[in-house]
């Protein structure tokens, strides 16, 4: 028994390492899927054997340097699940390598950053200012029976036996790696469902995967595409593509596109009311005289806004891993504003946030616009949140569309209904009621203060007669609710709980096309994505853009939304990536997969493959058939 308890003491600090983590990695497994250990035992093993590798390594050093080696990797892991926390309560995601190369950006939204901070989450640090102080005691710790404390093993036998644990547990790991492979073919490589990976392998295998992806994908970009890859795609485009129907083709040539993309804006706010008061006043009268789709959903992946931009402007997806426009802004596009270019349009962005943020200077020379009107273009005379108020933005903003030449395309982005959504206190008259002082009473304070600012450019587009010559559409980016407030989000909407697939429909945005006249107005009910936007006004517009994943939605029979990370809607069946489960919408029930079931997942893993290689390889650059227009370079601040 000595001799027992003298090699706890000799090994404790590996012994407390294995613990901690162990126990560290449970309880943010647990925060991922409350039914982690119930639902099967096999996430513990992986989970447990990538602990045991990282204390292995550890074994390799002597005892000084073994401790420093444990003390920094259980920091690190401590942080990195503290960083996940973060992220999966907003984006219900998980954190990547690639979005380091855009982190020193979150000095922007910093405020945004610290909401989604728990309190609960020093917790993961308890140990540092507890627990390893005892090491310490114990470590200095004198004893009468020598034995005790010399049950160090030599370090060729312990260098031994460390290979041979580090050998053990990389083979569980393996076969954890080789079951969920088989699971879901190209998920390790794709990352296109990092939540699901981190389920089942665990936080530190889900962080080895997307490293080795981070890895593989830029050898991948170097490695040239074969040829029969390359027409697969193409052919792929070019069929999708011409599925396009006739109604409203080119009925709208030569009008002006205003495009305004509103931060946070979801579906479920349109049209819902206060203490008998609308929170959308102005957008719900646009939408009586417009084209109004109720079903549409958001794409993005890490990029956020950025994303959106990008699914909207191009009909690609975006990158599973990173954000597209940081790592694409050298590629060939056939985007939305170069079409436009091609007509005769004069293009412009307008957002009045830092140029440099997200990358967007570079991206918008390579998109084809002719300007950009970014922070330094505007006088910033009023801060809410992040940047020049919406007010103060869209009313200057007019003096710049004013003095484009027509027709033109503008993209204006809006800024001040950003997370946390507390930028208007002082400023909205709006009452909240019951949700005061809540994230969801800041969220209704903040759109509406947004729609306000809407209704009266819209009231000034309309007194210049802009109506009568432009297509102006109106959409949401992104969800507004990050997961952490689904319980208030099915308290707004009158439920007790959101289900997942509950929870799934409710991530949809509005998407409002208003056509000189009044035309075309009426509800439109079709299911659609942000990838279906630039197909639609190629179709209206009359534009010569032949090759995109989306569809026209004034035309298309396609009933399948792909979501970036494996998912799909199909308007009657939700499937789950994360849980890999399917559902009926109507009553939530689970069903199992079936063939047709099987088809659809096979073809919206397809889609996400077709664009992931159009991205890594350039793909539009390498096509001959259709030469992308040359990207201009003299676009201005």
């Amino acid at each position: 028994m000595k001799s027992v308890k003298g090699y706890v003491m000799e090994y404790f600090d590996v012994l407390l390492f294995i613990t901690l983590v162990t126990f560290k990695l449970i309880t943010f497994n647990l925060a991922l899927d409350p039914n982690f250990i119930t639902y099967t035992k096999a996430p513990l093993f992986p989970l447990f054997a990538s602990v045991l590798m990282l204390a292995s390594l550890a074994l390799f050093l002597k005892k000084k340097s073994r401790k420093r080696l444990l003390f920094i990797l259980n920091f690190i892991v401590s942080l990195l699940i503290i960083v996940n926390l973060s992220y999966y309560r907003y984006f219900k995601d998980m954190a990547s390598v690639s979005l380091l190369s855009v982190a020193s950006q979150l000095t922007s939204v910093d405020n945004s950053v610290k909401t989604l901070l728990g309190i609960g989450d020093i917790f993961y640090f308890i140990d540092f200012i507890a627990l390893f102080p005892l090491i310490k005691i114990i470590s200095k710790t004198k004893h009468k029976d020598e034995l005790i404390y010399n049950n160090a093993v030599p370090m060729k036998k312990l260098r031994l036996a460390a290979a041979i644990l580090f050998v053990l547990s990389l083979s569980l790991n393996v076969t954890g790696y080789t079951k969920m492979s088989k699971e879901q073919p190209n998920l390790i490589t794709a990352q296109h469902n990092k939540v699901y990976i981190a389920k089942n392998l665990g936080m530190i295998n889900y962080h080895a995967t997307d490293l080795y992806s981070y890895m593989s994908g830029q050898l991948y970009r170097l490695t040239p595409v074969s040829e029969i890859k390359k027409e697969e795609i193409k052919t792929y485009l070019e069929s999708n593509t011409s599925t396009t129907g006739q109604k409203l083709q080119g009925a709208y040539q030569g009008k002006n596109l205003i495009m305004i993309q509103v931060e946070a804006l979801q579906q479920f706010i349109i049209g819902s009311q206060v203490n008998g008061q609308e929170v959308t006043p102005n957008l719900n009268a646009l939408i009586k005289d417009s084209a109004y789709f109720d079903n549409i959903h958001y794409q993005i992946a890490a990029g956020g806004t950025s994303d959106a931009e990008f699914v909207t402007n191009n009909s690609l997806y975006p990158d599973a891993t990173g954000v597209a426009y940081s790592i694409y802004a050298g590629n060939t596009f056939r985007s939305l504003p170069q079409a436009l270019k091609s007509k005769g349009y004069e293009t412009a962005v307008l957002h009045a946030n830092r140029e440099t943020f997200w990358n967007r200077l570079e991206m918008y020379k390579t998109l084809g616009y002719d300007h950009f009107y970014g922070e330094k273009s505007y006088n910033i005379n009023e801060v809410l949140g992040m940047g020049l108020s919406d007010k103060e933005f869209l009313k200057q903003s007019m003096d710049k569309l004013n003095n484009l030449s027509q027709p033109f395309y503008s993209f204006l982005i809006t800024l001040t209904s950003h997370h946390p959504f507390d930028a208007v206190k002082n400023v909205s008259s709006f009452d909240a009621g019951q949700y005061t002082g809540t994230f969801m009473g800041d969220y209704i304070q903040s759109i509406n203060y947004t729609d306000e600012q809407l209704g009266m450019f819209l009231k000034e587009l309309k007194d210049q007669g802009y109506m009568d010559n432009s297509i102006i559409v109106i959409y949401g980016d992104h969800s507004a609710m990050p997961i952490s407030q689904s319980d208030a989000l099915a308290k707004f909407l009158g439920k007790d709980k959101l289900s997942e697939p509950e929870w799934a429909e409710q991530q949809k945005v509005p998407l409002i096309i208003h056509f000189p006249g009044d035309k075309n107005s009426g509800v439109y009910s079709t299911l659609g994505g942000e990838i279906d936007v630039t197909p639609t006004l190629n179709n209206l517009l009359g534009l010569d853009m032949n090759t995109y994943l989306g569809h026209d939605l004034f035309n298309t029979n396609d009933n399948l939304v792909v979501l970036r990370n494996g998912s799909f809607i199909d308007g009657n069946i939700y499937y789950s990536s994360q849980y890999n489960k399917y559902y009926i919408l109507d009553n939530n029930s689970e069903i199992k997969e079936s063939p047709e079931l099987l088809a659809k997942k096979k073809q919206a893993l397809m889609e996400l493959d077709y664009s992931d290689n159009i991205l890594k390889h350039n793909l539009y650059k390498k096509y001959d058939s259709i030469k992308s227009n040359s990207s201009p370079q003299n676009i201005n601040n």
